[in-house]
């Protein structure tokens, strides 16, 4: 079950940032959506809450305003009761609608969808990468729900360098592919060069090319390996050479070795 719950989260890992983020956010509304029916008698109850705090600053209101404002205590009494009765009953409905909603409220809801974009907005902030910009002070707070949601991550991920990825090939190690060149050079077979009766002496250049520097004048009583490494420039063949007994690499033109050793190199 582990193997493939972190298999899983190594295909989701491979995203980029911003839709493992988005992926995050969705997955909050989507547990705010399946929870809704508890979720909306807590906020019908904290509208509750609201609505006696009202009652009870409109009272103080009521109480100290009239009698600090010398004769108008009667217009003032009077305003003030109507702005509490407005918004009492404003809460009144907006409690209603809360109780008497559905989950499939929320999806047709514009206000939601509006909060929901805002979240993922403040979510990949940190991206742009805007510090310089702004207060100090204020960083962390900006930052605070991005540093949520990458936290979340660490910790669902704590384990997963011990799981392989499922469907991605996995990529391989420099280390690796050091180790498997070297035993394919050691597989090979080793090819000594030799020249051909022609040439007496040749060039060992810097580059595969006829115009590049000699690097050292090679003879048939130096010992030339073959690197399996080969160019073409539309003229010639170059072999690239190792000269063991002097520490050096190069090229060498194909036409100066025995042409029974160039056949077996199978050059293309």
């Amino acid at each position: 079950m582990k193997t493939l719950y972190y298999g899983l989260w190594n295909i989701l890992l491979v995203l980029p940032e911003t839709v493992r983020i988005l992926i995050g956010v969705l997955l909050i509304a989507l547990c705010i959506y399946i929870m809704w029916p508890v979720e909306k008698y807590i906020v019908a109850a904290l509208i509750k809450v609201c609505m006696g705090l009202l009652y009870f600053f409109m009272g103080g209101a009521r109480y100290i305003l009239p009698r600090l404002s010398g004769g108008k205590r009667y217009e003032w009494d009077e305003k003030i009761a109507g702005c509490g009765k407005k918004n009492s009953i404003c809460m009144q409905k907006k409690y209603l609608n809360i109780i008497q909603s559905r989950r499939h409220v929320l999806l047709h809801s514009k206000g939601v969808w509006a909060i929901l974009i805002c979240c993922y907005l403040w979510a990949i902030f940190p991206i742009f990468h805007l510090e310089k910009y702004l207060p100090s002070k204020h960083i962390s707070q900006i930052y605070c729900f991005n540093q949520f949601l990458v936290d979340t991550e660490d910790k669902l991920t704590k384990e997963i360098d011990n799981y392989p990825p499922f469907w991605i090939e996995e990529e391989v190690s420099e280390d690796v592919q050091d180790e498997e060149e070297i035993m394919e050079e050691e597989a090979r077979e080793t090819v000594y060069l030799k020249l051909n009766e022609a040439t007496s002496y040749a060039n060992i250049r810097e580059m595969a090319d006829i115009d590049s520097n000699s690097l050292f004048v090679v003879s048939n009583e130096d010992e030339m390996l073959y690197n399996y490494i080969y160019e073409h420039d539309s003229q010639r063949f170059w072999l690239k050479v190792t000269l063991p007994e002097h520490n050096l690499e190069g090229w060498i033109s194909a036409n100066v070795i025995e042409p029974e050793i160039v056949n077996t190199l199978d050059l293309q």
